[in-house]
């Protein structure tokens, strides 16, 4: 999940980069009053520019002109688009952290709030828009990536014994339900088409009495056909002491999508954690022997 991050972080500094790349290499032949001053490149000493406002000047009459700019220029929209993309990586930091800790009360970063990097058919034809390399549209790509909840299943059924729960000491299968691969799909960012591919690498469950179990992709499902008291070859849990009655325990599935992208001839390989959750009663069945 490191890498992730980092990959995020580089898309940050690229994208800044490109913003300032554009403000020094584009140098307007007048400048309207209240518009940034921008220096001369070779005027910029060791390549650094300084931009200065200049106000308005207001001593004399001067001519009032209609600008001819139609829609945003690339400087502004990549501005808020760095914005965008920094505020998801400071979700997505406190997410990993909660991950790490306390797992039932994390919120996933909203998607949503991913700038969509389209092409720039709708910006100034005089701009020259910065593009993304092929990792960085990747990652882009992949964090908009929806991949499908896989909620803890315990066996056997505790819903189909007469006390409606787990027994303490008893050896339980565990798994993570439902699709473990997704794709191939395809997204556009920034004009370049990426290619998603995702496969349920592991899964960290986090079985509500403070145990763990990090099994290999989802786990093994229980089957009716299992004889009762053998443990899972892959994937189990015994409890040492119950919930009830004060409650149920919270079990917890982290499922961590290996999302393979491919751009062109590129391709690389990001983490993406994915957490259920459902609720377990756990208790003592005590056996009288007369």
């Amino acid at each position: 999940m490191r890498k992730m991050m980092a990959i995020w972080r580089r898309v940050g500094l690229a994208l800044a980069g490109a913003i300032v790349l554009t403000i020094s290499t584009i140098v307007p032949t007048s400048a309207a009053p209240g518009d940034p001053v921008i220096s001369e490149p070779d005027a910029c000493p060791g390549g650094v520019c300084e931009v200065r406002a200049q106000k308005p000047d207001t001593s004399s009459s001067s001519t009032t002109t209609t600008s001819s700019r139609v829609g945003p220029s690339a400087k502004e929209v990549w501005l808020k688009q760095v914005a965008q993309i920094r505020r998801y990586n400071q979700q997505f930091e406190s997410y990993e952290r909660c991950l790490a800790t306390s797992s039932n009360t994390c919120t996933a970063p909203d998607r949503n709030a991913l700038p969509e990097l389209a092409a720039w058919t709708d910006l100034q034809s005089d701009t020259a828009a910065p593009t993304l390399s092929p990792s960085q549209a990747g990652a882009i790509a992949v964090a908009r990536l929806r991949l499908p909840l896989t909620p803890p299943k315990v066996g056997p059924d505790p819903n189909l014994n007469k006390w409606k729960m787990a027994a303490v000491g008893y050896p339980l299968w565990i798994w993570a339900d439902g699709s473990t691969h997704v794709g191939p799909v395809s997204d556009s960012v920034g004009g370049l088409s990426v290619s998603l591919d995702a496969r349920l690498a592991k899964t960290v469950f986090r079985m509500g009495d403070g145990g763990t179990v990090t099994c290999t992709g989802a786990g093994t499902p229980y089957k009716n056909s299992v004889k009762p008291g053998t443990a899972s070859p892959t994937c189990g849990y015994r409890y040492e002491k119950p919930s009830l009655p004060k409650g149920n325990y919270t079990v917890t599935a982290i499922s961590y999508w290996a999302v393979t992208w491919t751009v062109n001839n590129t391709s690389g390989v990001i983490t993406v954690p994915v957490a259920a959750s459902a609720p377990l009663p756990v208790g003592e069945v005590q056996t009288l022997v007369r």
